[in-house]
C-alpha cells in the first residue's frame, strides 16, 4: 500500500511516467503464485529436507533451489515485459525491479499468513518485513544487471553474475531470517 501511494501515484504526475509498474507488480505476483510457490513447495519440497541441514549446506541449498527459482522468475518477468524498450535510464530498471520484488513478496506474505494463522503477530510482522526487504533488494540487483546489459553493453555473462549474487543473498538471508524468528 505504501509503495502504491508513494510510487505509483507519483509516477502518474511525472512528465514521462513509467507506465508498466502495476503490470510488473501484477505479473510478478501471478508468476509467484503460479510458478514460484508450486516449484519450491511441491517440486523441490525444500521445507522437508533443507531446514535439517547444517548452516553452510542450508545457505548453498537455499541459494541453488529457492534463490535461483525466485530470481529467475522475477528476471523473466522483467525481461519479457519491459526490457529493453522501457529502460530509458538505469533507474527505470530499478523502479521496475522494485515493482517485481514487491509483487513477488506480497504473494509469499499472503501465503505465509494464510497457512500460519496461529503464529504471533510479532513473527508475522518479522516475516513480512523480511520478505519485502529480501525481494526488493535482490530484485534491485537483478534489474541493475539488466540495466547494465542494456546501457553498457558488457559481455552477456555479466548479467548472470548479478543473478548469482541475488540467489546467494537469498540463500544467506533465508536461514538467518528463520533463526531470528525462532529466537
Amino acid at each position: 500500500l505504501l509503495w502504491f501511494i508513494f510510487t505509483v501515484r507519483a509516477e502518474k504526475r511525472a512528465i514521462e511516467p513509467r507506465q508498466y509498474l502495476l503490470t510488473i507488480f501484477t505479473i510478478s505476483a501471478l508468476a509467484a503464485n503460479a510458478l514460484g510457490l508450486p516449484i519450491i513447495n511441491q517440486v523441490l519440497q525444500v521445507d522437508k529436507w533443507l531446514p535439517l541441514a547444517d548452516a553452510i549446506n542450508r545457505i548453498i541449498g537455499y541459494a541453488i533451489t529457492v534463490g535461483i527459482v525466485q530470481e529467475t522468475i522475477k528476471y523473466l518477468v522483467l525481461r519479457f515485459t519491459v526490457w529493453p524498450h522501457n529502460f530509458r535510464t538505469r533507474l527505470d530498471g530499478i523502479a521496475y525491479g522494485v515493482a517485481a520484488g514487491i509483487g513477488y513478496a506480497t504473494v509469499l506474505n499472503l501465503d505465509f499468513i494464510a497457512l500460519n494463522a496461529p503464529v504471533t503477530l510479532e513473527a508475522i510482522a518479522l516475516r513480512v518485513f523480511g520478505n519485502y526487504a529480501l525481494h526488493i533488494s535482490t530484485c534491485i540487483i537483478v534489474s541493475y544487471g539488466l540495466a547494465e546489459v542494456r546501457f553498457s553493453n558488457p559481455n552477456p555473462v555479466f548479467f548472470f553474475f548479478f543473478l548469482a549474487v541475488a540467489a546467494l543473498i537469498t540463500g544467506i538471508l533465508i536461514p538467518i531470517r528463520a533463526g531470528l524468528v525462532i529466537a
